[in-house]
């Protein structure tokens, strides 16, 4: 704080560090300036905290893995969707192309339009309906139109049957 005591109609200015540290996802903090007026104002600081990015790379996949066994939906005999999101965190505009991906167990479809810096796009994945008593382990591999050509490779892999659910019965 510049100045400890204001005048009345006065201001100054407050530097607030909020140290990310060891949060992640959402986060929530609030500070307050205590004064002598009636009405004492808070500030709320809303942020999403992202891990380190790999600078080196244009984008950041959140998850970088899918581990089916961790994410079972509640009915597996009802066909469904998972996202990975792909966070642009290079200069430049970047479009993805598919370079290889398993036939059968699941479809995927990758952002039609270029991902902008800072911006964020999403790869679906619709799995077949015989997901929930396949085991496999797969990957998909997608290219960015980037100079240097950037490639990633999702993991996909599922290690236990399903059996019904609550909502299957």
């Amino acid at each position: 704080m510049k100045k400890k005591e204001l005048a009345v109609g006065d201001s100054t200015s407050v530097e607030i560090i909020f140290r990310t540290g060891h949060y992640k996802g959402k986060v929530r903090k609030s500070t307050s300036v205590r004064t002598n007026a009636k009405k004492q104002e808070r500030l709320q600081i809303q942020a999403t905290i992202l891990k380190d990015a790999d600078t080196s790379r244009p984008l950041m996949l959140e998850p970088t893995a899918i581990q089916l066994d961790e994410i079972r939906p509640d009915n597996p005999n009802r066909k469904w969707k998972f996202k990975v999101a792909l966070l642009n965190i290079g200069e430049e505009n970047v479009k993805v192309h598919m370079v290889s991906a398993p036939k059968g167990l699941f479809d995927v479809k990758l952002p039609g339009k270029d991902i902008k810096p800072g911006k964020e796009r999403y790869i679906e994945f619709k799995f077949d309906d015989r997901i929930g008593q396949e085991l496999f382990t797969k990957s998909v591999t997608f290219e960015l139109n980037d100079e240097a050509k950037t490639r990633y490779t999702i993991p996909i892999s599922k290690s236990r049957r399903w059996g019904p659910t609550r909502a299957s019965q």
